[in-house]
């Protein structure tokens, strides 16, 4: 690291971190972290350019896991960090972006180091590796002897997340304290023990900040609504390439001179390691203040940046005080050259292409809203069965209200409560719903917080909302499953609302373009999401009793019964073929079917649904649905089967009722209708149908109800979001949580 960095040189050779990985104890007070952290580089930003970045940086880090235990080097920077996070807090209301600038190199070294601990050791050896202290020779202690550095860790990384303002120079600060407080929690990926028992993770639900989980979870919450960009040139977006000493990228001056004037500026390391001013360590002073830090840059910045190499091969002294306006403070990441970040790479960063899509933002646009929520699954899924252990961010999550409401909130703890807009949050509930971790949040919102359902409930626009849950199920192929599970599963807990009923099919569409197999110049929203849901072939969230169905709809619901009628039939007759062997029997239990025998058990429950869902249709909405009763008629043929089989018998002569009520109205005009006829016929004939004809069968509804232990399924799915989407590089090869062989993660 340090103020210079050459683009051809090895990070092994490499002095500052040389020295930094040894056995020998570097003391907090060293002059030396001044100058290991002056340096200037963009990030990566995305999960090759982690990736890469760790490949160059394993062997350091193995170096230093092996020595730290005696030289205590990594508990010294940690040191060093948490001073410069406490002068960054005392001066948060300022724009004092040089206490953001050494804070976020402190913490992306330590962030990259944890990832490499927490891949590589079990959890007590990574708690032994922040504790651990070089000896005193006079067997004295530390005055820091019995202080859980890993809490003190934690507590001040929430503290930079909740108190220090997001703006362009502490953007990069709050994205990398997000970061580490996820990679501190990933220690739940390689271990098989639940995150009850860890340490890490009851430190945070039973420390002492736990008390301030409802201001961690809101500012959380309130980066993802704002879903602010991140500043041009953080994640490489702006052209790189050169690189700039320490702080000298303070000045907005020499910054526009060095674009107006060079090509590429870039010093030998070897150069300058051979000054004198690098090699006489011993004048430098420990920088206490930010003068004092101001005033050591305008002198390297005398030395190490007095000229450059110009497309003309010439030499243009650059002095800061030959400048025709005083220098101002540059917020240091909006033009961050990416020098550092070419070296790691050797200089195979790219800036990345646009993003493509229909001009909304992406999650590479918005990385820290990204990443807090990402932090909000983690936090809400873990520790929620436990008895003796409350966890108290998920309990803020479930209770926070609307800060819209001049009301009182509803009675619960005080302590995990706090008040958000509403209305902004539907906003981006909205527009970020085409993600998985968006779609989980939204889950866990309309699940658990009531509140949130029933303002989401009370929107007069709630199509808005539904209409992206519909694109993500029409669009199922390019999903995961468990998005899409979780899509339906929402749907359902809507659909156990009678208002949503009414309004969803009340509420008219026009040209929906993205169901592109069939032309619909208009549809109600309610028959648009029993076309989606049929669809996908998923039938058990279905509980609406639909109206007004289009007519392509009906043709659909009704097709999807002939479709499975066909497969049931032949599936019976390939059982009725088998000899009686391929029936087995289970000693300890009941005679258990043949895969196949199984396969039709199932297939019967789903033809039992869409006769079920055609039922009600005809039940409780016979004179608004005459296409539904025009395609039954059409179709009449298919129920034929069904009429003497046990499982279908009773609910069959309700449908057959129906037709033939209808064939007779039919018949008693003349027999070349046309197809408006053939309904204006049905719709006169609705109007003498006596309902009391059919059988009455109990309401078709339908009730999510959570599994008894639900940890299963989520954290290990909040963690495939983790790795697929935080741009971090996670080493499969000791992932223990889910499999992720050769990139693929398979829950």
């Amino acid at each position: 690291m340090g103020t210079a960095l050459s683009q051809n040189t090895d990070l092994a050779t490499n002095n500052y971190l040389e020295r930094f990985t040894r056995k020998d104890p570097i003391s907090s007070n060293d002059p030396f972290w001044n100058r290991f952290l002056s340096f200037s580089f963009t990030p990566p930003s995305n999960v090759l350019e982690q990736k890469a970045l760790d490949e160059r940086i394993e062997g350091l880090c193995r170096q230093l896991m092996v020595n730290n235990l005696q030289s205590g080097n990594f508990g010294s920077l940690l040191h060093v960090f948490l001073t410069r996070a406490s002068e960054l807090l005392a001066s948060a209301q300022t724009d004092n972006n040089m206490f953001s600038w050494q804070t976020y190199n402190a913490l992306f070294i330590l962030r990259c180091l944890t990832k490499y601990f927490v891949e590589n050791l079990k959890e007590e050896d990574l708690v032994r590796q922040f504790e651990a202290r070089p000896k005193h020779t006079d067997g004295s202690h530390h005055e820091d002897e019995h202080v859980n550095r890993m809490e003190v860790f934690m507590d001040s990384l929430i503290e930079i997340i909740v108190d220090v303002p997001v703006r362009d120079f502490t953007y990069p600060l709050h994205l990398e304290s997000v970061n580490t407080l996820i990679v501190l929690l990933s220690v739940q990926m390689f271990s098989q023990k639940p995150a009850a028992k860890s340490c890490i993770y009851r430190s945070l639900m039973q420390g002492r900040y736990s008390i301030h989980s409802p201001l961690l979870v809101k500012t959380l919450l309130q980066h993802f609504i704002d879903q602010q960009q991140a500043p041009p040139g953080l994640l490489g977006h702006s052209s790189g390439g050169s690189l700039v000493i320490g702080l000298a990228c303070m000045y907005t001056s020499l910054i526009d001179t060095l674009l107006e004037h060079t090509r590429l500026f870039m010093f030998s390391f070897d150069d300058i390691w051979d000054s004198e001013f690098v090699n006489n360590e011993t004048e430098i002073e420990l920088y206490t203040s930010e003068s004092e830090i101001l005033e050591q840059v305008e002198v390297e910045a005398d030395i190490d940046n007095t000229s450059v190499n110009t497309n003309d091969s010439h030499q243009d002294e650059i002095n800061l005080e030959d400048q025709d306006n005083p220098p101002q403070p540059l917020h240091i990441y909006a033009e961050m050259p990416a020098g550092l970040w070419n070296m790691l790479t050797l200089g195979l960063a790219r800036p990345s292409p646009p993003l493509p899509g229909d001009g909304g933002l992406s999650l590479e646009d918005t990385p820290l809203a990204n990443l807090s929520l990402l932090l909000i699954l983690v936090l809400a899924n873990h520790c929620t069965g436990e008895k003796n252990l409350h966890n108290p961010y998920r309990q803020a999550l479930f209770s926070f209200t609307n800060s819209l409401e001049s009301g009182e909130a509803a009675p619960t703890k005080a302590s995990a409560t706090f008040k958000l807009d509403f209305s902004q949050l539907f906003h981006t509930l909205c527009c970020a719903a085409n993600s998985d971790q968006t779609t989980l949040l939204l889950y866990l919102l309309v699940h658990r917080n009531h509140m949130v359902k029933n303002y989401i409930l009370s929107r007069s626009d709630i199509e808005l909302l539904v209409v992206r849950i519909l694109k993500t199920l029409y669009h199922a192929p390019d999903s995961n499953s468990h998005h899409i599970y979780m899509s339906l599963i929402i749907l359902l807990i809507l659909s156990e609302d009678d208002l949503f009923n009414k309004t969803i099919h009340e509420s008219m569409l026009k040209g929906v373009t993205w169901y592109t197999e069939r032309s619909i110049s208009e549809i109600s929203l309610g028959g648009l999401l029993v076309l989606v849901v049929i669809r996908t072939i998923q039938y058990n969230m279905l509980k609406m009793r639909f109206r007004n169905l289009h007519p392509y709809v009906s043709q659909r619901l009704v097709s999807l019964f002939e479709t499975l009628s066909r497969k049931h039939a032949r599936l019976a007759e390939q059982i009725h073929q088998q000899p009686q062997s391929q029936v087995t029997v289970n000693i300890e239990g009941p005679e258990e079917l043949s895969d196949m025998a199984q396969d039709l058990t199932v297939l019967e429950e789903v033809l039992r649904m869409v006769l079920e869902i055609l039922n009600s249709c005809l039940s409780h909405q016979l004179s608004h649905n005459p296409n539904l009763i025009y395609t039954l008629l059409y179709k009449r043929n298919i129920f034929e089967p069904f009429r003497t089989h046990q499982a279908f018998q009773d609910i069959v002569n309700n449908i057959d009722a129906v037709i033939q009520f209808f064939s007779r109205k039919l018949d008693q005009n003349n027999s070349d209708l046309s197809v408006t006829e053939v309904l204006a016929t049905i719709q006169q004939g609705a109007l003498q149908w006596p309902r009391e004809r059919l059988k009455k069968f109990p309401d078709l509804k339908f009730k999510y109800v959570e599994e008894d232990q639900p940890e299963d399924f989520f954290i290990p799915y909040v963690w495939s979001l983790v790795c697929r989407s935080s741009g971090l590089y996670w080493n499969p090869t000791n992932i223990k949580l889910f499999s992720a062989d050769g990139g693929v993660i398979t829950i």
